[in-house]
């Protein structure tokens, strides 16, 4: 009986369907069908051979009801036959020649079968790892795409970035508050008699020092050195949040060494968008009463003695809180006398000016039409 995997030079299948050379093709029928239902593998569980000779019968009869596979294997089988005759007509010498030369025959034909398989297989092994490499490219590109997209995303929120702060800095270069050079100058007098010891700038510098700075950073120049002997003079500091400080200390303070002394604002009030912080009230009225003629009070001191009036510009910060303190007189402004409390308070002056300035201009407008 044939065995599974078996190739058609090896298979009777007349034999293996038991029916004669000449059998019709009902018969052939009638043959597969009796046959194939007692090997059927659902039937036959147990038979671990069951399913190759049902294979095997199928095969027999899909050639033998084809008339041209039919006549094929019929040549064959004879030719099979006629082999198997000159076979038995040899001497024992000659048929293990024979057998000899037909198991070489069928070694080569399994070798050749085998060499065939790897063959296959490694064709199958070449198309995964072709495709494996594929799939890696197609990954690196995507992974190199989605970079260059991250990379492009970054630059043009950077270049966005970039905008925004170029937009805020014009807007803080277009929104500044300026100082005028008188504005952060004030002056000083005290009684000769009372202050003998004071005759040098580096005296005035060290009176100041105790209150204002532990160093001289906060002092940018004394004006008038040479009315020191006769008790006056005018410093001017390097930021207004130093003069404030001097004007509060001078007006609060009642430390012997300060006794006597008149502290008050080179320009007469102070400066748009502070409060009067102090100071002694009688060198501020005295001031008031003799502003006419305060260049010459000043030794020359004042717009006309620096030429037009130069003015530093101090750019406004990002908004804060502390810029609305004024628009709420029910709360107390915090008691903060450094730099930001200062430009805060110049911020909101400025800003009614501006308003004030919209509101004159909408109803020159309104008055127009």
């Amino acid at each position: 009986m044939a065995t599974a995997g078996a190739s058609i030079e090896d298979v009777d299948y007349y034999a293996l369907l038991e029916l004669a050379p000449g059998a019709t093709e009902q018969q052939i029928r009638t043959a597969y069908r009796k046959k194939s239902l007692k090997v059927h593998p659902d039937r036959n569980r147990d038979d671990p051979t069951a399913a190759a000779l049902f294979h095997d019968l199928t095969i027999a009869s899909q050639v033998l009801l084809d008339p041209i596979k039919r006549a094929s294997f019929d040549k064959l089988r004879l030719a099979r036959q006629a082999r198997a005759q000159r076979f038995s007509s040899l001497d024992s010498k000659r048929k293990a020649m024979a057998e000899d030369l037909e198991r070489r025959e069928q070694d080569f034909k399994k070798q050749k079968g085998q060499e065939g398989e790897k063959k296959r297989e490694r064709q199958l092994e070449l198309m995964r790892l072709q495709e494996e490499a594929r799939r890696m490219k197609e990954s690196r590109l995507k992974e190199r795409d989605g970079r260059a997209d991250r990379e492009r995303d970054e630059e043009v929120e950077r270049k966005k970035e970039r905008s925004r702060k170029e937009a805020r800095k014009d807007d803080r270069e277009e929104n500044v508050v300026a100082l005028g050079l008188m504005d952060t100058t004030l002056t000083l007098k005290w009684p000769k008699e009372l202050r003998p010891k004071i005759k040098r700038v580096q005296d005035v510098i060290a009176l100041i020092k105790t209150v204002v700075e532990p160093d001289e950073d906060g002092i940018d120049v004394v004006l008038s050195a040479d009315k020191i002997p006769k008790g006056r003079c005018s410093v001017k500091f390097r930021t207004i949040s130093a003069a404030v400080r001097l004007m509060q200390k001078s007006g609060g303070d009642k430390m012997r060494e300060w006794r006597g002394l008149e502290v008050g604002w080179a320009a007469v009030r102070p400066p748009v968008g502070v409060e009067d912080v102090g100071g002694n009230s009688a060198a501020t009225k005295k001031q008031e009463s003799e502003a006419p003629g305060f260049g010459k009070g000043l030794g020359g001191i004042g717009d006309g003695a620096f030429g037009s009036r130069t003015t530093s510009t101090i750019k406004r910060e990002a908004p804060s809180f502390a810029s609305f303190a004024s628009s709420f007189p029910s709360v107390a402004p915090p008691n903060n006398n450094d730099e930001t409390d200062i430009l805060a308070r110049l911020r909101q002056k400025e800003r009614e000016r501006l308003m004030e300035q919209m509101r004159v201009d909408d109803k020159a407008d309104e008055a127009g039409a």
